[in-house]
């Protein structure tokens, strides 16, 4: 049997006797190849310099106006940053790399990963400026949305941001993600309210998600 909630266009199952086959992604083995991107497991020494280059200095302006933290005073406290990420047993923290110059432009994770109920969020997102309104965000978010839904057998995955995040909601909705509510004072981040906007995409979604996303990539950035 399904409901159906007409104010939201959302469809739940609410069959009896489900049981969660959903298995957690690897914070070591978690490397997904793309035709533009690779999500690569974040390795704080390694890519401390290189992630802070390409996300502070005023040609990267605006990157962290709606994150938890940031922008960081110099590079060893961003690598602080990626350390307790990568120690957060909560959290599996990628690095984008830009396969065709082999640089790294940004990183995000997996997060609120909750195997028995088979739901996983994507977040913590952020590319250089130099990558926006690219194939960046779309092939990334498409890597890890496949990874989710074809291979690590979720059934919801979420979004969620600011609500005064204009960019991130937009993002959200180009992706295929369809909105849930707003949470009204939910959080306090940097000495500031933070109404939060929610999204998913269930599993019975991903077929016609997918199919979209891959027109986008394959199709729209074919000659980039």
């Amino acid at each position: 049997r399904q409901v159906s909630t007409q104010s939201t266009g959302v469809v739940s199952d609410t069959k009896s006797g489900m049981e969660s086959v959903a298995i957690a992604p690897s914070k070591k083995d978690t490397t997904l190849e793309g035709k533009h991107i690779r999500l690569q497991p974040t390795d704080p020494e390694a890519d401390y310099k290189e992630l802070y280059a390409a996300s502070h200095g005023e040609e990267n302006k605006g990157i962290w106006d709606y994150m938890f933290l940031g922008p960081f005073n110099n590079e060893e406290e961003y690598k602080k940053d990626l350390i307790a990420k990568v120690n957060d047993p909560g959290l599996v923290p990628l690095t984008v790399v830009d396969k065709k110059t082999g640089k790294k432009i940004g990183n995000l994770c997996y997060m609120r990963i909750v195997v028995d109920m088979s739901r996983i969020e994507i977040g913590h997102i952020w590319y250089s400026r130099a990558y926006w309104r690219t194939y960046a965000n779309t092939e990334s978010c498409y890597l890890l949305l496949k990874h989710a839904f074809e291979n690590l057998k979720f059934r919801r995955m979420e979004w969620k941001c600011d609500n005064a995040n204009e960019k991130s909601k937009a993002a959200a909705i180009r992706l295929g993600f369809v909105p849930e509510g707003v949470f009204r004072q939910h959080m306090i981040i940097k000495k500031r309210n933070r109404d939060t906007a929610w999204f998913s995409i269930i599993d019975s979604e991903w077929d016609k998600v997918k199919k979209n996303l891959e027109y986008i990539l394959f199709e729209k950035y074919a000659s980039s």
